[in-house]
């Protein structure tokens, strides 16, 4: 736990939230009003959430506060904005606006990488509008553009290398025994 939030997978009982985070997730310019919930069931954005779960690369973990989650990320193959080719999972990073600037985007993006690099996937894609601050973040955390088109980057990042901290390895350790003694609830993704 790190200021009052904790990181954990997220249940299979809260991938219903991921049509909702994603919609949090769509970068907007000062000014411009938010977009209808209705966006999220478009062709171009149902492939994100649409049957979570189910994929072979689809895994998610959620920042939590006091039992609310504030904040996921998320990794899928799926043909969406970042899309690289048929063995790179493209993410999906959001951070509830009064819990940016925290350092929990950084957290969710470092554990998904080391998961994903834990679970054999060689890299991870997303695509970011340039003027979006969570930008800078991609970057410090190593993303490199690989392609431009108008105003936003399709980025990609190798797994290897993520920096891993002492506790990494006991949590890696403690979650099947955790999971165990939480058997009677929903599996986690």
């Amino acid at each position: 736990m790190s200021g009052g939030w904790t990181i954990r997978r997220m249940r299979q009982s809260e991938y219903a939230m991921l049509p909702g985070l994603l919609l949090k997730a769509i970068y907007l310019p000062e000014g411009t009003p938010p977009p209808s919930f209705q966006v999220v069931f478009t062709p171009e954005l149902l492939p994100y959430t649409v049957g979570f779960g189910a994929g072979a690369y689809d895994r998610a973990l959620c920042a939590v506060v006091r039992g609310e989650v504030i904040g996921a990320v998320w990794v899928r193959l799926v043909k969406g904005f970042g899309y690289l080719d048929d063995a790179t999972p493209e993410l999906v990073l959001v951070v509830e606006e009064p819990f940016r600037g925290r350092g929990i985007g950084t957290e969710l993006l470092r554990r998904i990488l080391l998961q994903a690099a834990d679970e054999g996937m060689e890299r991870l894609s997303l695509s970011v509008q340039r003027a979006n601050p969570a930008r800078r973040l991609y970057l410090r955390m190593g993303f490199e553009t690989v392609r431009s088109h108008g105003g936003e980057d399709i980025m990609c990042r190798p797994t290897a290398g993520v920096e891993r901290r002492a506790g990494d390895r006991l949590r890696r350790w403690l979650e099947p025994i955790a999971r165990w003694f939480h058997r009677d609830e929903e599996p986690e993704g």
